[in-house]
């Protein structure tokens, strides 16, 4: 058999997590989000209760750190320094202005940047994760997303 061989079986792939897109109302746009559950996730269980990491500046860092929680949580050679977690990736759609707090249009030389004329988002942004992203994982999960363990990188 071939990697290119089309009689593959689609469960024959690897997957590291699901993409999902939703509409951002306070954004006014749409959002995509990705999400890695760990392999004791079970919907079926509803007391589990796993941690949280939103992962900003997902589109870069979604694959290496999945890859990097599972195996530093899934116990594999006795490792298990982390509890299992999911990670929920938010990929960029425009990081200037979403992860700056205030606008400017002035760049580090001291002049005019067109660049920047998007800058200033960051309350925007906050409040999108908090009411839209944050409510969607809830009111979706037949889990209980452990609040007090949410970690936003």
């Amino acid at each position: 058999m071939t990697i290119t061989d089309k009689s593959k079986k689609k469960d024959q792939n690897i997957n590291i997590g699901r993409s999902y897109s939703m509409h951002s109302r306070i954004l006014k746009e749409e959002r995509p989000y990705w999400v890695y559950l760990p392999n004791s996730y079970d919907e079926g269980n509803k007391k589990q209760c796993y941690p949280v990491l939103y992962l900003l500046d997902g589109d870069a860092y979604f694959q290496s750190t999945s890859g990097v929680v599972q195996f530093m949580s899934s116990g594999i050679n006795g490792n298990c320094q982390i509890p299992e977690m999911i990670v929920v990736a938010i990929p960029n759609t425009d990081r200037g202005r979403d992860l700056t707090p205030t606008h400017s249009t002035i760049g580090y030389d001291g002049k005019e940047d067109a660049f920047l004329e998007s800058t200033g988002g960051g309350d925007a942004f906050l409040q999108f994760m908090r009411d839209e992203l944050f409510r969607r994982l809830i009111q979706d999960s037949p889990h209980s997303l452990c609040e007090s363990s949410w970690v936003i990188l």
